[in-house]
């Protein structure tokens, strides 16, 4: 049996992941870094303070089997740009830098849709960076996913989200061919391709939403 820890796990994804994890008897525990306690309650969790400002404190801690990194915010939500990068960007780098030290087998990140480093974009140049950064820490079997538009109850209101939402229920059926990798995916298959790809041996890197949510649904087969 695995352990596993989980960042970010009171965000829509991180939750979700949550829950399955512990429902999942591959893993015998889950350790959980957060700033606020989680609505969730399993005997396989065990939660443990975060502040994302003294990361190297737990260097030392992050030695499970699998990490899924879960963190994200918007520049609105985090205060300013600095601090939107040490959420998405420092934090994610510096978890793939201890979990290389410490030999983890697994690392799996969220990014996001149009992620490049060179992007004019401020927040796709933010994770293009992030993933250029994480991969060239040298974890063994290290994922990037990147989903497009989330469908799932998050506990916080995003007007863009919300919009998106409504636009795609008017149009969803458009995003075929070149468009699939903009299709909208619920948070549950991201979770659990994820997971899938935290077990598995695949030797591909970065995988576009398209690419979730067929992990999923041969998952569920």
């Amino acid at each position: 049996m695995k352990s596993a820890i989980v960042f970010g796990a009171t965000g829509l994804v991180g939750l979700e992941l949550l829950k399955q994890l512990t429902a999942d008897n591959y893993y015998s525990e889950v350790i959980i870094y957060t700033r606020h306690k989680v609505n969730f309650e399993h005997s396989k969790i065990i939660q443990r303070p975060f502040d994302i400002q003294n990361i190297d404190k737990i260097k030392d801690q992050l030695n499970s089997d699998h990490i899924f990194c879960c963190l994200g915010s918007t520049q609105k939500k985090a205060g300013s740009r600095k601090q939107f990068e040490a959420i998405d960007l420092l934090a994610p780098v510096k978890i793939a830098e201890f979990a290389a030290q410490n030999n983890v087998e697994s690392y799996i990140v969220i990014s996001a849709l149009g992620a490049k480093k060179d992007s004019p974009v401020f927040y796709n140049r933010v994770k293009g960076k992030m993933e250029q950064e994480v991969i060239a820490s040298g974890i063994k079997n290290t994922k990037i996913v990147r989903p497009s538009l989330l469908l799932g109850k998050r506990t916080e209101f995003r007007t863009g989200e919300e919009i998106g939402k409504f636009l795609y229920s008017l149009f969803g059926v458009l995003f075929i061919g070149k468009l699939k990798k903009y299709k909208a995916i619920h948070a549950f298959d991201v979770a659990k391709a994820m997971i899938i790809l935290a077990k598995s041996n695949e030797k591909k890197t970065i995988f576009e939403s398209f690419e979730l949510n067929k992990i999923a649904a041969n998952g569920r087969n």
